[in-house]
């Protein structure tokens, strides 16, 4: 059972884990790198496509279960990690996946991504922008139908935000047992905001008085819509708090904490390779490890920077897939 449901155990009766997953993930340390910094490996989540996305889908997927799903519906971009883990896990339960993509620059891990979302057979459908696709989104013709599950891109939602509310807990037996020392701070990539959400959900239920701080790598708005905003993890971290508060009415008065974003890696835009990003791969490839440009590589430019600046322990969450794999 995953720790967050042996300590919390009444919280299955509102949701469940489908462990899919491999954990708990190991935290490994890059010291040669920069000081005293170490990085949580969740690459290694799935051995066919691993990364953040799979954790939110362990807790998903036992809806898609329960409500009788025949259809997912979700969007991002034509690289997406979570459109990928998506196509993979709604191929493997044998539903239908539709996935509304915008453009974003190529990349080999967009390119790779692309291929694999074909081969496990989703519904592709090409916008130009993401207010286009998030329109689309919104305004599907089966958005009506009951047994159609729309699930926001990154795969977030306040179900999804128990996946790193678990991964949290886990770190923290980690550090008990004594596999890396409590770090000073958390780093790691922010886009749809569940992860940092689940990060820090569970930081605030342990409690533990650690510095989280979210790399934001999207925009911050998409037109009137807020996206990677401080807004958006809160509103995903009440949502989670309120499911969990049906079950243990006391943490209704849970002080959540207030959410860390830094923009200062964003660079030009979504997917756009910055310097500061060119490099972090180079360093992450010396230590046989991959990156992208879209997410990990910008959190562990600012995981170098912050580790050279402030010393450590600091622990780097690597959110990449990891690995190319071919749909089967």
């Amino acid at each position: 059972m995953r720790p967050l449901l042996s300590r919390w155990p009444k919280l299955q009766s509102r949701i469940q884990c489908a462990e899919i997953a491999t954990l708990p993930t190991p935290v490994i340390p890059l010291g040669n790198l920069a000081g005293n910094l170490w990085m949580k490996c969740d690459q290694l989540t799935h051995p066919r496509y691993g990364g953040n996305k799979i954790r939110k889908l362990e807790f998903i997927i036992p809806q898609l279960k329960e409500k009788n799903i025949t259809r997912v519906v979700s969007l991002g971009g034509i690289g997406t990690n979570s459109g990928t883990a998506l196509s993979m896990v709604c191929h493997d339960l044998g539903i239908a996946c539709r996935l509304y993509l915008f453009e974003q620059p190529m990349s080999r891990t967009v390119e790779n991504n692309y291929k694999l979302m074909r081969g496990y057979g989703a519904e592709l459908v090409h916008v130009k922008t993401p207010i286009t696709a998030g329109l689309r989104f919104y305004l599907d013709p089966r958005r009506l139908d009951p047994r159609c599950y729309f699930v926001f891109g990154g795969c977030s939602n306040a179900v999804s935000v128990f996946g790193f509310a678990n991964a949290l807990l886990e770190l923290k037996a980690q550090v008990d047992a004594g596999e890396c020392p409590e770090p000073r701070q958390i780093v790691v990539a922010t886009g749809s905001c569940s992860t940092l959400a689940g990060l820090l959900l569970g930081a605030a239920l342990i409690p533990w008085n650690i510095r989280i701080v979210g790399i934001r790598v999207a925009a911050d708005h998409y037109g009137p819509v807020p996206g990677c905003t401080p807004g958006m993890v809160t509103q995903l971290m009440r949502g989670a708090l309120d499911i969990l508060a049906q079950s243990y009415p006391e943490c209704r008065s849970l002080p959540l904490p207030t959410p860390v974003l830094v923009d200062d890696y964003y660079g030009a835009g979504y997917g756009i390779p910055s310097p500061a990003s060119e490099h972090a791969l180079q360093q992450a490839n010396l230590q046989g490890f991959t990156l992208e440009n879209t997410y990990t590589g910008k959190a562990f430019a600012a995981a170098l920077d912050t580790a050279a600046r402030d010393g450590g322990p600091l622990l780097f969450w690597n959110t990449h897939a990891g690995v190319e794999a071919s749909a089967s």
